[in-house]
């Protein structure tokens, strides 16, 4: 009995141990997808960031204020972070603005890939779909991602 019971402490403590940490907004990581858009008449920009632990923040406007809206599962992040990292750096490169602008920025380490486009001067397909992604997963319901 005392054996079980040591046992079900020793695997409860290493599934805890299992889940990831939220790391603290003033201690954000270098490693990072971040997108967004903004522009036409009114000029209001929103911009999102997924983080490797499964955060998404959201900041409204330019010098809005950085919250968490959200938490996504590990497979999801690992996918999306995957697709970053297979696009060609030739495809991430700065369009002339227009009315209503996109931007995709992947940061590892030191390097960062940017990418700004509009309608006028769309960017690849595959950073375009990996920005829906990322962007209806941003925008999605919290309920659908438990």
């Amino acid at each position: 009995m005392k054996n079980a019971f040591l046992l079900s402490v020793f695997t409860c403590l290493f599934f805890c141990q299992c889940k990831t940490k939220d790391y603290p907004l003033d201690a954000l990581p270098a490693e990072r997808i971040t997108f967004g858009e903004g522009g036409g008449f009114t000029g209001k920009y929103i911009t999102w960031m997924l983080l490797d632990s499964g955060q998404i923040l959201e900041q409204k406007g330019i010098a809005g204020e950085l919250v968490q809206i959200k938490k996504i599962k590990r497979k999801a992040v690992r996918d999306f972070y995957k697709k970053a990292a297979a696009l060609d750096p030739s495809l991430m490169q700065k369009k002339p603005p227009g009315n209503y602008n996109y931007s995709l920025t992947v940061q590892r380490d030191t390097t960062e890939m940017r990418v700004t486009w509009s309608a006028q001067s769309p960017a690849a397909t595959a950073v375009t779909e990996l920005y829906e992604q990322l962007r209806a997963q941003a925008k999605s319901p919290e309920k659908q991602n438990k």
